[in-house]
This record gives C-alpha cells, structure tokens and sequence, in this order.
C-alpha cells in the first residue's frame, strides 16, 4: 500500500478515535459544545474543502473531510439540547470573513484566498472554545483534542503535493486543536473538577 494513502487512513482514524470520548462527555454532561463554534467550523471546513479540491487536493484531504463530518456531527448534538452559547461579536465577525472568503474566491479565482480567509474566519469561530477551555478545562475532552491535533500532523505527512492550498488548512487545524488541547490538558491539572449534582 501507498505510505501516502496509509497515513490518510490514519489520519481519518484518528479523527473518528477523537469524537468518540468527545460525544460520549458530551451526554455524560461533563463536555459542553459550543453551538455557535461548531456551526462556524461546520460553514468554514466546507469551504476550505471545496477550495481545496479546486487547487488539486492530495491525501492530505482526507484529515480534512474527517474532521468536518465530525465537526457535523457534533454540531447536531449541541443543538439537540447538549450545547450552549448566544451570538457573540466574535460570531459575527467570524460569520463576515466566511463569507467574504467565498465572495473574495468567486471574484479573484484564487483558492487560496478563500483558504487564507477561511483560516482567520475560523481562528474567530474557535476563540469562544479556546477562552472556554482556558477557563472551564473541564469543559473540554483534552484528550479527543490531541487526538484531533495529532491526525491534523499525520494528515499533512499524508499529502503528496507540496503547496499552499494543499498544507495551510491542515496545519491550521493541528496549530488550534493542539492549543485547544494544551489548554484543557494542563488547565485540568490547574483547576479541581466540580462533582456533577444530580
């Protein structure tokens, strides 16, 4: 087998690895989404995917599109009664730059535009879970974040093209989950958890 086409599949098992502890603290109560940030990264990942594809996409894909029908399924479940979060200034703002990253990308033809603009639009969608796992670590599965951020680094070892449209987003995307990660990890060791009542 093709190591390029190995390290995808790990990559994307990696990802499903990741969402199973996640989606199970999530019904224990323990991991509360927020619903905003999910929609967000929902909106944002189909972009860079479609942006992706259009420059030519390598196996490095693959990590990508994993974790958006993770990022999907999460989302259903924080709306389904497991999440929380109201609109914010970051929402919006993160709302505008999605947007303008696929105005910018129909207008200009470049992809990697849309990629770039995608990025800052998801750093803003990403900012209400990294303040939350900053101040409420247990909030957050540290672990399904490393394990996300881990697949984000086997997914960029997967591709087979080197260029911008085909390394920026996944790099991106192992960069937040691994501060996300960091964050919740060492803040877990900081603050002592709160029993559930109940």
């Amino acid at each position: 087998m093709d190591w390029h086409v190995a390290l995808a599949a790990l990559s994307a098992i990696l990802v499903l690895c990741a969402v199973v502890p996640y989606v199970r603290d999530i019904f224990y109560g323990t991991t509360r989404p927020s619903t905003i940030t999910w929609f967000l990264w929902l909106f944002i990942q189909t972009i860079a995917i479609a942006a992706q594809f259009s420059e030519g996409a390598s196996w490095s894909i693959v990590f990508v599109i994993a974790d958006g029908l993770t990022i999907f399924a999460i989302f259903v479940l924080s709306v389904s009664g497991y999440g929380y979060g109201s609109l914010t200034k970051f929402d919006i703002l993160c709302g505008f730059f999605g947007v303008l990253a696929i105005i910018l990308w129909q207008v200009t033809g470049d992809a990697i535009i849309a990629i770039v603009f995608a990025m800052v639009a998801d750093t803003c969608a990403a900012l209400p879970t990294i303040v939350k796992a900053y101040k409420d670590p247990w909030s957050e599965h540290a672990i399904a974040w490393g394990f996300t951020m881990t697949a984000g680094l086997v997914g960029l070892a997967a591709t087979e093209r080197y260029d911008a449209a085909n390394l920026l987003f996944p790099a991106y995307l192992a960069v937040v989950n691994g501060l996300i990660f960091f964050l919740a990890f060492f803040g877990q060791r900081r603050v002592k958890k709160v029993p559930i009542s109940g």
